[in-house]
């Protein structure tokens, strides 16, 4: 089942206030420790 994007006005301003949200170095390395690079598929 396909998504159907925001439904509701709140639902975006809460998203848009996202925008200022400012993390630490050390809040990034750990947002960042699970990341594992992977090559990149389907584009040509």
């Amino acid at each position: 089942m396909k998504g159907r994007g925001m439904t509701k006005i709140r639902h975006l301003e809460e998203a848009c206030g996202a925008v200022d949200v400012v993390l630490t170095p050390e809040e990034i390395n750990y947002l960042e420790e699970a990341y594992l690079p992977h090559a990149i598929t389907g584009h040509n």
